[in-house]
């Protein structure tokens, strides 16, 4: 069985491949993974969006909150933090030891929905 809408991102670094997964289904499951070498890292699974979860679900959202991380790696590799944004596609942006080594493009919608969770977390 395949994963409905899966992306994967792979990214060389150091003499390390960095690979991020991701996928979801309209009925509100999605899952995804941080790996390196093939190792995995960090995951997350979501099978159903309800009450119960909505707050951590929307958490993952917010663009300035890591979905994926791993700290103390290795001796070379203090942590990887993944962070999501994306208005209408997935977009991710790789941190390894405070060093950005891949951010996807941004759109117009991309920067104002950006801004807006900017907005609702000074509010709050």
């Amino acid at each position: 069985m395949s994963k409905q809408h899966y992306k994967e991102w792979v990214v060389q670094h150091q003499n390390h491949e960095v690979t991020v997964t991701s996928s979801f289904t309209w009925d509100g499951t999605f899952s995804g993974k941080l790996m390196i070498d093939g190792h995995v890292l960090d995951k997350i699974d979501v099978t159903q969006i309800g009450e119960d979860n909505a707050e951590e679900v929307l958490e993952m959202l917010n663009p300035k909150t890591p979905i994926l991380s791993a700290e103390r790696v290795s001796e070379s590799i203090s942590h990887i933090r993944v962070y999501s944004g994306g208005a209408f596609t997935r977009k991710i942006s790789i941190m390894f030891n405070n060093e950005n080594i891949y951010q996807d493009n941004l759109n117009i919608f991309d920067r104002l929905i950006l801004r807006f969770f900017n907005t609702v977390k000074a509010d709050t």
